[in-house]
């Protein structure tokens, strides 16, 4: 479900033999996603890191933030952007009230009516499809989600989720650890 399309507005940056190359990311070609996010304030950035040091690079995925002069903003927690975003299942159980109703009447002016739940296949299915599409979703974010450990000449992307008010300008802050030390680096994103 997450897109392979390259981010948008990249920016990069280099500290102690680490570089790093940020930009926004469109995870998902489902507009319903893409309208959830536009409505929460959400933004997706995608961080792209190589280590060319002689040194071990850790990152934490609570150690990565948006920062300006006034606020922090943590990144979101997977589950908490899931909620967000996913399709809410429950709704889809609404199509099993559907049913149809069929009378048949004899000459006689006897009836007989029958009812049909055709919605309950109805309700099943979207359920399953949209709990699956939930769940896959799930695991990408987590699978793709910016937090790993480096070794020496190698290189790995990961993902962070913010709610970021529209009208205030942040830079994305990477609190990391090379050789066991605590670095900071900052990458100036404009959002």
């Amino acid at each position: 479900m997450i897109s392979v399309e390259r981010p948008t507005l990249v920016r990069t940056a280099s500290d102690n033999n680490i570089e790093f190359s940020a930009g926004l990311k469109s995870i998902s070609s489902n507009s319903s996603i893409a309208e959830k996010m536009a409505k929460r304030d959400i933004k997706v950035i995608e961080v792209e890191i190589k280590n060319n040091s002689n040194s071990t690079f850790q990152l934490d995925y609570n150690n990565v933030r948006l920062v300006n002069k006034s606020s922090s903003i943590p990144a979101m927690e997977t589950n908490e952007f899931i909620d967000d975003v996913s399709f809410n299942v429950g709704g889809y159980w609404l199509w099993s009230l559907l049913w149809l109703g069929s009378t048949t009447c004899t000459g006689s002016g006897g009836c007989e009516s029958s009812w049909y739940p055709i919605g309950l296949p109805i309700a099943l299915i979207n359920v399953l499809t949209a709990s699956g599409a939930n769940s896959d979703f799930e695991k990408d974010l987590t699978n793709n989600r910016l937090n790993f450990t480096l070794n020496s000449g190698e290189h790995k992307k990961g993902m962070a989720y913010f709610k970021v008010p529209n009208r205030e300008r942040f830079n994305l802050q990477i609190n990391y650890r090379l050789n066991g030390e605590e670095k900071t680096t900052e990458i100036e994103m404009g959002l």
